[in-house]
């Protein structure tokens, strides 16, 4: 399974028009038509089956941007449950599916969704027939921003925190600059008033800033554990590239 246009197009367009229990993801140009069918029988018992690779063959040097690159999610990103030999090559039942359409936006890499905990999970081992194709370093740094503000605050968190600090410091630096003019009497005409000026605006600003992150923070926590639309009716139709969609929704 593979276009043009991304993988983040063909998850949407088969998580959206699926008629029918499971929906497999399979690239056969990675995986062979035996794996397939393996996956396919833990199936029946699981929520989820979710490939892991035993080679991902790379070499020394994408080895280690792989690493980096999931080290990233998880401390910038509540991306504790992926593993770094993850794939998209899965199995999930229309429990799971229903799931991802009311809780998940803009599925870019199904190795990388978040699934709830309630859902049972097996990793089947498969080693891969050939390499993935090779994304660049701006493509991946691109995506790694993506997945981290579109499914974490701990950046803004941070930012926050920043600004916090740097308020702190100008507060800090204000209560020096009056000192020193209580207390050294050879100081430079206007360096007193410009320096608290300056001081002054800089804390208010970094305190602003830190406060309006804040309730940014928590309106879009509160946002996101409300549904934007329900399922309210779903259909069955063979065809998956249609205008109209299986699952019709009300806001």
């Amino acid at each position: 399974m593979r276009s043009s246009a991304g993988t983040a197009f063909d998850c949407e367009i088969f998580l959206q028009n699926c008629i029918g229990d499971y929906l497999l993801f399979a690239d056969l140009q990675t995986q062979s038509i035996k794996d397939c069918l393996e996956i396919l029988k833990f199936a029946p018992t699981h929520d989820i089956v979710i490939g892991t690779r035993l080679d991902k063959k790379q070499n020394f040097f994408e080895k280690i941007f792989s690493r980096a690159f999931y080290i990233s999610l998880r401390i910038f990103g509540d991306f504790t449950k992926c593993k770094h030999n993850y794939s998209d090559f899965c199995v999930l039942n229309r429990k799971v599916i229903h799931s991802l359409l009311s809780t998940q936006t803009q599925i870019k890499l199904l190795r990388l969704v978040q699934f709830d905990e309630a859902f049972s999970k097996y990793e089947y081992p498969f080693t891969p027939l050939a390499k993935s194709p090779n994304k660049s370093f701006l493509q991946n740094l691109n995506l790694g921003i993506d997945y981290i503000t579109q499914h974490s605050f701990k950046l803004l968190r941070i930012g926050t925190i920043l600004c916090l600090l740097m308020a702190f410091f100008n507060f800090c630096y204000g209560i020096f600059v009056s000192i020193s003019f209580l207390l050294k009497p050879y100081i430079e005409g206007g360096w007193t008033s410009s320096s608290l000026y300056a001081v002054s605006v800089n804390f208010v600003i970094f305190l602003m800033l830190c406060i309006l992150g804040e309730y940014l923070r928590v309106m879009l926590l509160s946002m996101r554990k409300e549904r934007l639309y329900e399922v309210i009716d779903e259909k069955s139709n063979l065809e998956l590239y249609i205008a109209e969609k299986n699952v019709e929704t009300q806001k």
